[in-house]
């Protein structure tokens, strides 16, 4: 397997795996029982990006099929999009504190590394 495909692979799986320790602490953390459905319908939702991103970057590099970078592509940007805004206007600093806001972007900054990857990989063939 050559270095970028490797790289997208990784990345990409370290995107759900980030993601899902991330909702885990802030499921843990802020879990009401009178908000118990908007809780896991907003967890859902928020692995739903990364998800797309694992998938995208394994259909893209062991079926090797252009649809995959198109979910990775999709998801990282819409993840990418969504933590530019929430860390520059919404305040997750303010809110969660720094160490957990720089834990809310590490997924975002993972699903952006595998895409970039996935542009080198056609060149490498």
């Amino acid at each position: 397997m050559s270095r970028p495909r490797l790289i997208e692979l990784i990345f990409g799986i370290a995107t759900a795996a980030a993601q899902v320790i991330v909702v885990v602490i802030l499921f843990v953390r802020y879990f009401s029982i009178e908000h118990w459905f908007d809780e896991i319908l907003g967890s859902v939702l928020f692995l739903l990006p990364a998800l797309i991103v694992f998938v995208g970057s394994y259909v893209h590099v062991v079926n090797g099929k252009g649809y995959g970078r198109v979910m990775l592509g999709f998801g990282a940007l819409f993840m990418g999009a969504l933590g530019l805004v929430g860390f520059l206007f919404g305040g997750f600093v303010y809110a969660y504190g720094l160490a957990l806001a720089i834990a809310i972007l590490v997924p975002d900054a993972t699903a952006l590394v595998s895409f970039v990857a996935s542009l080198f990989v056609d060149i490498d063939r």
